[in-house]
């Protein structure tokens, strides 16, 4: 418990630091900001930055009258700035001293021309900070970074950017999903990539903002669509040369991490290419990249088979297993001229992933509860590839067209042993099994889009329009084996034995058409007429053969199937709506018709059904200010049955939990609420972000279960009364005043009521899942950045009617983060972690304690790094997860990689002007 002792002082004495701070009496800079004219420059930024660095100590805008006042009561040497957009920068080095008089510098003029005053020169470079409209703007020099920092450690020290752990960026309170290089894009809807491989030191400018629509984009028009994006500029000098780095790894047992990257820019192309390999469970992608890359949600909404777990790599939601991984790709964007444009990128990766672990379920019935016990090994092999292409071409200002393919294969190779025991708590009765499953899948997803654009004569009056084709062929094959044993009072009583072959073939193809036009109404009003038109077809054939002895099959006709389901969507919208530039309303209706067609092949069977729905909506958003903004939208949508959903037949993969379709399954109609504040201010960098989502779902599709005698459930999708669910979070973050630390609070929570039914058991359970964060940091990281703090979460589940079965979870995590430059090449990074699990509904708590340490140094002008990382030093074998939902709790802790110690080195490439 030593790590937990230092991370406990360390809270401490930044406590200590807080509490006991002294304070001095606040300094007032006041002053009145005029043009030639004596025009007051309302909305003019002040900044008051230590000279040393360029950091920001306070900040403040011009008022109406031209009037600033800013403050502060820490001593020292500073320099007071002044901007205003078209105006010379105005900057005054000042000194500080306790107890002195406010300093008022009265009538300020700004010319056109720049504008020195005490033989200060004058730099774009002093402002750290700048809004243009809707973009904040960071100057990457005036936030130091380490030797060989990509931009991902630059993300963590501005103002208002957060980076998590796993790398996910978030800003504003809101997920970045594009990160651009000049304007361009970098391996497409995957920012990580650009996060950990661009340079820190060849950035010039980092710009955030909201990326609208393409409708928005062309149109101006608010569509509620947008993405949190970043856009990197390069130095001048920078963005044309090559420059990359190579990396290499070794340590204890034949641990090793080996990557290049290389890229070669110029005025007209980019071209980057990577390659990774490590046995260090370092996976390339995210679960968002998976369902991106596969359009899986895309998919369901038109009908579509969505994604399976089994297609995901094993440890793509934790550290679990121990996985050897290799990757690579090529990002490539040529501009031919100011008129056509190409943009593209390839990535592979394959995963080698072995993964042990041990479970406990425990199941609430109607007449009692019954607890799960398993053993398990699983191996999986798992390939990708994913290619992205996009052609545009601009006709002329007014009119333009954009050529989209995107495709998606892998190939994913599983095997599975377990054993597991079902026994009843109150009788000691149950079933135990023994699996030993191989599969193996391959899964082609391709997609062809094109969009035109076009301003029509009258001024506000537009036309655009999409053609998508989208296509999935999945081909899986699968050899199961499992001896089931049902025992009662310890005497076995009855023993099954399957050995089935599977073969499963699916494919799905849709076309989706839309067409939009706007037709101004004057006065910033406009109207907006919409189409659609969905087809999709998909189907599904399971071939079921069963062996007595393992060489010799012959076919199941009860289990297999052959089905077909097709599905018809045609809507049209209308909407009317206010477009200033402050605020945004909209108020819209869709007519959809939705037909649903199911062949059942095998049973030469087939039935149709249609639906019609009106579905409204309405978006509001103000923005307050640059900094400060409220939107709430309120929309409705038909979700429809996946195929697999849809399909009348058995998945025994698990000959004692089986599941099996539904082809009288119903869409369900969903209603959706958005409500989000942000106020943000990143001079004095405090911010407050909130929101939360309410959605109601009529006929909602759950799972009815039965559960027998000898403990074995059968599941099948049905329609049911409505689900509730609200997620909600805040994140508010502000310095303390006068000492060298920050405070920030975030929480996030959500609720779902919804109804469940097991046996004769018809209930409607209600789960809360909540989290606390406290985090404290310093404000100043040019040398050191430390972060340390704790993260408590609780989940209940509470029974409308069977209260007896009311759950609770409790986990708590203490962490600390530290990244410390000595001198000029020295660098030290620190990860600690303590988790624990409270006991709760489970025997006894568990605790883990984690440490990562890297020591590095740099040599060459730092473009040569020798380093020693240690990973895990605790050496803890195991990770543990921890859930409640419906009538379940379990627990399940599996194998986790041991203590690593390696030694690298790293060079880095560059040669630019070239």
């Amino acid at each position: 418990m030593k790590p937990l002792c230092w991370l406990s002082l360390i809270i401490c004495s930044l406590w200590t630091s807080t509490a006991f701070a002294q304070t001095s009496s606040a300094i007032a800079i006041s002053g009145q900001v005029l043009d030639s004219l004596e025009t007051p420059l309302a909305g003019a930024s002040v900044m008051l930055m230590h000279e040393k660095d360029s950091l920001l100590e306070s900040f403040a805008l011009v008022d109406a009258q031209g009037q600033f006042s800013l403050a502060t009561s820490t001593p020292g040497n500073y320099l007071l700035q002044i901007t205003y957009v078209g105006y010379g920068t105005f900057v005054r080095k000042i000194s500080i001293i306790a107890g002195q008089d406010d300093l008022d510098f009265g009538r300020i003029v700004l010319r056109p021309a720049a504008y020195e005053l005490a033989d200060v020169t004058i730099m774009d470079s002093f402002i750290p900070i700048l809004i243009k409209d809707d973009t904040i703007q960071y100057h990457a020099d005036a936030f130091q970074t380490r030797p060989n920092a990509t931009v991902e450690e630059l993300l963590r020290k501005l103002p208002g950017i957060e980076v998590e752990q796993d790398g996910t960026i978030r800003a504003q309170g809101e997920e970045v999903e594009n990160i651009l290089v000049d304007g361009k894009e970098f391996f497409d809807d995957d920012p990580k990539v650009a996060s950990r491989t661009i340079p820190a030191e060849i950035v010039d400018k980092v710009q955030l903002y909201d990326e609208a629509s393409d409708f928005s984009a062309f149109t101006g028009i608010d569509d509620g669509e947008s993405e949190k994006t970043i856009n990197l500029t390069i130095k001048d000098g920078k963005n044309k040369g090559y420059f990359g780095t190579i990396e290499g790894s070794y340590g204890l047992d034949d641990r090793y991490k080996g990557s290049i990257n290389l890229n070669r820019f110029t005025k007209q192309m980019q071209l980057s290419i990577l390659g990774d390999a490590n046995n260090l469970n370092e996976q390339s992608f995210s679960l968002q990249d998976y369902l991106t890359f596969t359009g899986a949600i895309e998919e369901m909404a038109e009908g579509g088979g969505g994604i399976e777990l089994n297609d995901l790599p094993r440890n793509l939601f934790d550290n679990a297993g121990v996985s050897e991984i290799f990757s690579g790709g090529m990002n490539f964007n040529y501009d031919f001229n100011k008129k056509t444009t190409w943009r593209s990128s390839y990535f592979a990766d394959y995963t080698d992933n072995i993964t042990t672990g041990q479970s406990t379920l425990q199941n609430v019935l109607d007449n009692g509860a019954f607890i799960t016990s398993t053993d398990s090994y699983e191996q999986q092999q798992l390939v990708n590839h994913r290619a992205r292409f996009k052609l545009k071409h601009l006709f002329n200002e007014n009119e333009d067209l954009t050529l989209r393919a995107n495709l998606f294969w892998s190939d994913n190779d599983n095997t599975l042993q377990s054993n597991s025991s079902s026994v009843l708590t109150d009788l000691n009765s149950g079933n135990a099994t023994e699996r030993n499953n191989t599969s193996s899948l391959q899964n082609l997803n391709w997609q062809a889009q094109a969009n035109y654009r076009k301003r029509l004569s009258n001024k506000g009056r537009f036309f655009t329009s999409s053609l998508r084709l989208r296509g999935q062929d999945r081909e899986g094959a699968q050899q199961l084996f499992s001896n089931n044993d049902f025992f009662a009072n310890d005497v076995i009583y009855k023993s099954e034995l399957l050995r089935q072959q599977q073969d499963n073939l699916s494919d799905n193809l849709s076309l989706n058409a839309s067409a939009q036009f706007v037709e101004p109404l004057g006065k910033a009003r406009f109207l907006t007429l919409g189409a659609r038109q969905i087809l999709s077809q998909g189907d599904r054939q399971l071939d079921f053969f069963n062996t007595d002895d393992g060489v010799n099959y012959f076919f199941d006709e009860t289990l297999s199937n052959q089905f077909t389901s097709a599905y018809i969507q045609s809507s049209g919208s209308a909407s009317i709506g206010l477009n200033r530039k402050k605020l945004k309303i909209a108020l819209g209706m869709d007519y959809q018709f939705t037909r649903l067609n199911n062949e059942n092949r095998s049973l030469m069977s087939d039935f149709g059904k249609s639906f019609h729905h009106v579905l409204p909506s309405f978006r509001f958003s103000f923005n307050h200010s640059s900094s400060r903004s409220i939107q709430l939208n309120y929309n409705t949508r038909i979700q429809v049955p996946t195929l697999e959903q849809l399909q009348p037949t058995v998945d025994n993969r698990n000959p004692l939990i089986v599941t099996m379709g539904n082809a009288d399954l119903q869409p369900e109609y969903i209603h959706e609420m958005r409500l989000n504040f942000n106020n943000f201010n990143q001079f004095y960098l405090r911010s407050f972000f909130t929101g939360f989502t309410l959605q109601y779902t009529a006929n909602p599709i759950i799972y009815l279960t039965s559960v027998d005698a000898d403990l074995r459930q059968v599941s099948a999708p049905v329609n049911s009364n409505g689900l509730w669910r609200l997620n909600g979070y805040y994140d508010w973050d502000r310095p303390i005043q006068n000492i060298d630390l920050k405070l920030r609070l975030r929480a996030n929570a959500s609720f779902q009521s919804g109804p469940f039914a097991i046996n004769t058991l018809e209930d409607r359970a209600h789960t809360v899942n909540f989290s606390q964060t406290v985090q404290f940091e310093n404000k100043y990281k040019d040398k050191l950045d430390i972060a340390v703090g704790y993260t408590g979460q609780w989940i209940g589940s509470a029974y409308r009617e069977s209260r007896s079965l009311n759950q609770q979870l409790f986990n708590h995590r203490l962490f600390l983060n530290s990244s410390w430059l000595l001198g000029k090449s020295w660098t030290i990074v620190t990860d600690f972690f303590w988790d624990r699990y409270a006991a709760d509904a489970f025997a006894s708590d568990q605790q883990l304690t984690l440490l990562d340490l890297t020591v590095e140094k740099s040599f060459l002008d730092n473009k040569l790094t020798f380093y020693v990382k240690g990973v895990n030093l605790f050496d803890v074998d195991q990770d543990i997860q921890r859930n409640s939902f419906g009538n379940q709790i379990q627990e399940i802790n599996r194998n986790r990689l041991g203590r690593l110690v390696l030694f690298g080195v790293s060079y880095k490439l560059r040669s630019f002007g070239k």
